[in-house]
């Protein structure tokens, strides 16, 4: 072989194990590149009817919906924001507004978990407009009382003595 032949498939096998490093280096951060969004801030809102709005500021929009469960006791209610990572520089708050005690987030492989423990377990919904996920938290019901005595019955309904 000539000289010039030789030099160009030496040539080319380095070029070929550049790329072929190169793709592997590409496909060990693949999986960093799928988390598209970073969660940036959160600001806690107290509201006039007792409830609480949570918002979760990101640096573009989420790329799905978020999905939550809900646990009576303890209560507590986990959020999931999908493709999302932390990165308020905090991973635990103590929030003590009306129901919420306290906030807790983890990365969990290609999403962020936000575990709000709570004083008692009550509705909540979830709101996602742009770069901001909006969860309001609601004050439980509390079981309507009467006055020991209070007649159930107007006079002239239903005689007490009748009723069993």
């Amino acid at each position: 072989m000539k000289r010039s032949t030789m030099n160009k498939l030496s040539q080319e096998i380095r070029r070929l194990r550049v790329s072929r490093s190169l793709g592997i280096i590409a496909l060990t951060l693949a999986p960093g590149w799928a988390l598209s969004a970073n969660l940036e801030n959160i600001h806690y809102q107290k509201q006039s009817d007792g409830s609480v709005t949570v918002l979760f500021q990101l640096n573009e929009p989420l790329s799905g919906q978020p999905s939550s469960f809900q646990i009576d006791n303890p209560a507590r209610v986990a959020i999931d924001l999908p493709e999302v990572t932390n990165r308020t520089g905090s991973y635990r708050s103590d929030v003590d507004i009306n129901m919420i005690r306290s906030l807790t987030l983890a990365d969990a492989g290609d999403k962020t978990r936000a575990v709000f423990n709570l004083s008692q377990s009550g509705p909540y919904e979830i709101k996602v407009r742009d770069n901001l996920v909006a969860v309001q938290f609601h004050e439980a019901k509390k079981p309507v009382k009467t006055d020991a005595g209070t007649p159930i019955s107007s006079p002239g309904d239903i005689p007490a003595a009748t009723m069993d």
